[in-house]
């Protein structure tokens, strides 16, 4: 029998509580359910429904940040989650060349700032930036690694500079006579954004302005992950494929 928003009081505060982390987990897309919505409006009203979430929530090895409407909840995965957001899993990273596998973990973090480009703008919960499309993403961060190339930490400055080196290397845009519907290698600074988009809309963190205009706008759980998660993370993957691309070099 399906639920309604109308049947989310009349649960136990253990089963909201279960279909609450597992919308915001399996479905991160869907905060606009109107029973999603029900029971993050019961969650800010129920002692005992915030209490079982926490439980929930560490048998599944997440963490809370917040929950709140229309947002939903928001959440990010502990270290070695079976819920993590893992590159290696996906066939198009894991079997591109390292230097590529590096560009899509700098890139994530970059489609990020892109947004939210200053810490008072993560901040900033009245903040809505604007809707940007894979192309403009993509010529925002070619120029980037122009320019951030040099700027890197000093322990870090070979590692960096054969990542900015290795991405400028590739085509920076697909060609417009190719086939796009089909699945492509990631072959060029284009391919590796719209990858990166693509993976952040799948993990909620972005959404499409609708089926056909392709643009993206941040959701907010981007802001709060961006605080806690995602550009440590993701820097550290492109750290690590950086190397490896560095020490295949003849």
């Amino acid at each position: 029998m399906s639920v309604t928003k109308d049947d989310v009081n009349e649960m136990s505060a253990y089963e909201a509580a279960i279909r609450l982390v597992d919308g915001a987990v399996l479905q991160p897309s869907g905060s606009g359910d109107p029973v999603y919505q029900a029971l993050v409006l019961r969650y800010n009203d129920d002692l005992q429904m915030q209490s079982c979430v926490a439980e929930v929530a560490r048998a599944k090895d997440i963490r809370i940040l917040s929950c709140e409407p229309p947002y939903g909840l928001l959440y990010v995965a502990e270290k070695d989650c079976r819920f993590a957001l893992t590159l290696s899993k996906i066939p198009r990273w894991s079997s591109a060349p390292p230097v590529v596998r590096a560009a899509v973990g700098v890139g994530i973090p970059f489609v990020a700032a892109s947004f939210f480009p200053t810490s008072d703008t993560v901040e900033d919960p009245a903040n809505q930036p604007p809707p940007r499309s894979a192309l403009e993403v993509t010529q925002l961060f070619v120029d980037a690694c122009r320019t951030l190339g040099p700027k890197a930490p000093e322990d870090d400055e070979q590692v960096a500079e054969e990542l900015w080196r290795g991405i400028l290397d590739l085509p920076e845009v697909t060609p417009d006579g190719s086939d796009r519907k089909r699945v492509r290698r990631l072959e060029t600074v284009e391919d590796v954004i719209t990858f990166a988009i693509g993976l952040m809309v799948e993990w909620g963190y972005l959404k499409y302005m609708s089926a056909e205009d392709k643009r993206v706008y941040p959701t907010r759980k981007l802001q709060a992950a961006m605080r806690e998660s995602i550009v440590p993370h993701f820097y550290n993957v492109a750290r690590t494929y950086a190397q490896t691309a560095q020490e295949s070099r003849p």
